[in-house]
């Protein structure tokens, strides 16, 4: 009789593809397909077939040395999806808080914790959140900010102070990589930043905010690392050389570059200021396109006529 067909396993090959992407647009050096067969657990062909499913869901694996990819560009549908899979500090927190309840004797906790290294782009705060009192502490923390409650930092140890002492804060904010925390302390009258690892044990209390005026109102960094402006969504058409050297000299850029043609690139991304993607944009004015907004297109065409004008004013002394 003849050997019937197993079907394919869809739900292993989309986890596979999945840990592919995130592999590679991590990867700022490239990785061969060797390593890849290693990493994802299946053959040379496999693989190489891999690379081509996701050129085509628009992914576009680059080959930046013989035998090397990396994941650089996305186009629009890809670029979301990718976002969708990150995780935000609380995310993180709460789900390993979870994990953390579970055994180490328990074999799918470390397949588990793998996955969502793999995926979550947040591969500090879950490390850290997979301690258990850490990740009970981020949980505390996550509902004092949810319900504006204050709480007790027992026994942290601050390496500013070189001191282990309690602090009553009004915890506001997680850092953007749920490393940190951000909060009001009570006695010293001033917003502090925490390490959360430094925490021995987190204590709500039944006390609202008192000082919520006085919360730094810090925007959260943009790609450029700026914190502080207005924000704006940039949207540029780039050639091929400008969208290469846009990525390295800011790398965490890329996601929101994705391409457009077989030479042609576009970035759509917000930035709080004009003035780090300013400078870009003035350096490699033949090969970009302002699409928006016309706020920036202004700002450029001031920029050029200020430097027109002082320029003049030297020739003419």
């Amino acid at each position: 009789m003849a050997k019937t067909a197993q079907p394919e396993d869809y739900k292993g090959k989309l986890l596979r593809l999945f840990r592919a992407i995130m592999l590679l647009s991590k990867s700022n050096g490239g990785m061969r397909i060797r390593d890849l067969e290693e990493k994802l657990g299946v053959t040379y062909r496999t693989v190489y077939r891999d690379l081509q499913l996701l050129e085509q869901a628009g992914f576009y694996p680059e080959e930046i040395s013989k035998g090397k990819y990396v994941i650089r560009g996305y186009d629009r549908e890809a670029r979301g999806f990718e976002q969708n899979l990150q995780f935000t500090a609380e995310e993180a927190g709460m789900l390993a808080s979870v994990l953390a309840a579970v055994p180490e004797s328990n074999p799918l906790k470390k397949t588990i914790l793998e996955k969502m290294l793999a995926f979550s782009g947040m591969e500090d705060v879950l490390r850290v959140a997979a301690k258990t009192h850490i990740s009970q502490n981020m949980e505390s923390l996550s509902k004092a900010i949810r319900e504006k409650r204050q709480a007790i930092l027992v026994n942290y140890h601050s390496s500013h102070s070189q001191s282990i002492r309690n602090r009553k804060i009004e915890p506001y904010a997680f850092s953007s990589d749920g490393v940190f925390l951000k909060g009001f302390e009570h006695g010293s009258n001033t917003n502090k930043t925490y390490k959360i690892e430094r925490i021995e044990q987190v204590t709500l209390l039944p006390d609202e905010w008192k000082f919520e005026p006085w919360h730094e109102k810090e925007m959260s960094p943009d790609i450029f690392g700026i914190t502080s402006g207005q924000k704006n969504l940039i949207v540029l058409n780039l050639s091929l050389r400008a969208a290469s050297l846009l990525r390295e000299e800011y790398p965490l850029a890329a996601p929101f570059i994705y391409k457009t043609g077989p030479s042609s690139y576009r970035f759509e991304a917000e930035c709080n200021s004009f003035l780090a993607i300013g400078r870009f944009v003035l350096g490699l004015m033949d090969e970009i396109e302002i699409q928006e907004p016309k706020t920036f297109i202004k700002y450029v065409e001031d920029t050029i006529q200020t430097w027109k004008s002082k320029h003049k004013k030297a020739g003419k002394a």
